[in-house]
């Protein structure tokens, strides 16, 4: 997607679902999926808990979301099972410092880490998708249902 910076959280999803389904279709021409600056992959869906994903060039970074699995957790002193998801991400550091990359991707898991942050109307969208996801026990397998099953609490991150 082109210019995310300017978009609202509506706009970026929105333009996500546009571009997966005419990916998925096989109507996705070049010129939709090239220009940007970083790819977000979703490894999920096939079952991926880890991967070191490949820089598109001329691209600087890409981001893969990984399968949400449940793995033993210490919290409190006691040991829980909980929901979480890896983030697999590669930076071009020719063009982006590994501290700055680190930073980048600390953020965003902590930004997914908290959704009570998240503007109100997107805590509806992801009560809204928790409901589903309770009553399907199933996940969407798209980049931006991806991030919002961790949004909506449905995963965690790792620290």
């Amino acid at each position: 997607m082109r210019h995310a910076e300017a978009g609202d959280l509506w706009q970026i999803a929105s333009e996500i679902v546009r571009l997966s389904e005419a990916a998925r279709a096989g109507k996705a021409g070049r010129e939709m999926l090239t220009g940007s600056t970083i790819t977000v992959s979703s490894l999920g869906a096939l079952g991926g808990i880890a991967a070191t994903p490949i820089i598109n060039p001329p691209e600087v970074a890409i981001v893969g979301v990984n399968k949400i699995v449940e793995r033993p957790v210490v919290r409190s002193g006691r040991i829980e099972v909980a929901k979480m998801m890896n983030l697999s991400s590669s930076f071009d550091h020719r063009v982006v410092d590994g501290f700055d990359a680190a930073a980048f991707i600390q953020t965003v898991k902590n930004e997914l880490e908290a959704p009570g942050r998240l503007p109100a109307g997107a805590r509806c969208a992801a009560f809204r998708r928790r409901r589903v996801f309770q009553e399907t026990g199933e996940l969407s397998s798209s980049p931006a249902m991806t991030f919002a099953a961790v949004l909506e609490g449905e995963a965690a991150m790792p620290s």
